[in-house]
């Protein structure tokens, strides 16, 4: 049992198994990880896929570890749209908390299953750091977060890096992130 644990770094572990993943879920819902103290969470890396991904995702809403996250890197994982739910929920459950988001070298493919944790990570007014590079996002998919982010939000305030590199964006949706979050 670690409830008291501020910071948990799992990287390149393999959690593929669906037993694997429903275990490191049980153990959240449980509180038995870091309920009310967990503060970085990293999953880089591990292999959950869409299904294990979601388990640990609710897992950390329903056991309460959501809401004191400052980081969470959930990259290379080979999420796609089909998380986009209990991604949102999370992003939701951890909105007053999170600083750091990591979703690098996933596999989203396009907006419409992102539009809603869109509005979820612009719900993150702390937010410094977002990084999607690699996620297969494109153009689709930037047009939903472009939609979401705009003049006065808490979101553009907070922020200080975005890395979006490796998408495959056309050139009139970089000119707009360009206009958006600067050079």
């Amino acid at each position: 049992v670690l409830r008291n644990v501020a910071h948990l770094d799992l990287c390149d572990n393999t959690f593929s198994s669906d037993a694997a993943g429903a275990e490191l879920a049980a153990a959240f819902k449980e509180g038995n990880i870091g309920e009310g103290s967990l503060k970085t969470l990293s999953l880089r890396d591990c292999a959950l896929g869409d299904e294990n991904a979601v388990l640990v995702m609710k897992g950390l809403v329903k056991g309460g570890a959501a809401k004191t996250l400052e980081s969470l890197d959930m990259s290379g994982n080979e999420l796609t749209k089909d998380s986009a739910k209990w991604l949102s929920k999370l992003l939701n459950a951890a909105a007053s908390s999170l600083k750091k988001l990591y979703l690098e070298e996933n596999e989203f493919c396009s907006g419409s299953g992102l539009d809603k944790s869109w509005r979820e990570i612009r719900s993150c007014e702390k937010l410094e750091v977002l990084k999607m590079g690699c996620s297969e996002i494109k153009d689709s998919g930037v047009k939903g977060m472009l939609e979401h982010v705009g003049e006065g939000n808490l979101f553009l305030e907070s922020l200080k890096e975005v890395h979006l590199d490796g998408n495959a964006f056309s050139e009139s949706i970089a000119q707009k992130l360009g206009e958006v979050f600067g050079e």
